[in-house]
């Protein structure tokens, strides 16, 4: 092959190529969204105001009008839940197995099931429901490990209103 000058292309041709500078991006993983940064300070900033959003939440006190309107709407697995939870308070986060475990129920379908509906219930009360229990997903081996807690804002309202009672915790006669 040859140019227009008349002069051959090799492999070896040196070809001159601009690029433009390369930016240094770091990526956050936010509530199922890419947040991109183009520095570490301004990805360390970002992490500290999500993690206090994550942990005003947390540690948001309830009414008592809203912690006992939540308590009697969820019903007998959601409060047997939040009770195991409550046992092993704010600062230990269990996992799906062990929670499953503690449950009796079998695998993390029928726990989603359970999570959904205190999740259902505390968002037709208008409750943001990271103000009753916290996730976290952790990955071992390439596979989702997911762990849960009580909030601790939760921990201090069940504590004031000794919840749950035994009666809490026994079914329903209809």
């Amino acid at each position: 092959m040859t140019t227009k000058a008349n002069l051959p292309l090799t492999n070896t041709s040196s070809v001159p190529i601009v690029l433009s500078e390369m930016e240094h991006e770091y990526e956050i993983e936010y509530k199922g969204r890419i947040v991109r940064c183009k520095t570490a300070d301004a990805a360390a900033r970002l992490l500290a105001v999500l993690e206090q959003e994550d942990v005003s939440k947390d540690t948001m006190t309830w009414t008592p009008n809203d912690f006992t309107e939540f308590t009697e709407r969820i019903q007998l697995r959601q409060r047997k839940l939040l009770a195991r939870l409550l046992e092993y308070g704010s600062t230990t986060w269990l996992s799906a197995e062990k929670l499953c475990d503690l449950l009796g129920i079998r695998g993390n379908q029928a726990l989603a099931g359970v999570l959904s509906g205190v999740t259902k219930v505390a968002l037709s009360l208008d409750i943001d429901p990271r103000r009753i229990y916290l996730q976290t997903t952790r990955f071992k081996e390439g596979k989702p490990y997911r762990l849960y807690r009580v909030a601790s804002g939760f921990l201090r309202a069940a504590t004031e209103h000794e919840w749950p009672s035994k009666k809490d915790l026994e079914a329903l006669d209809e």
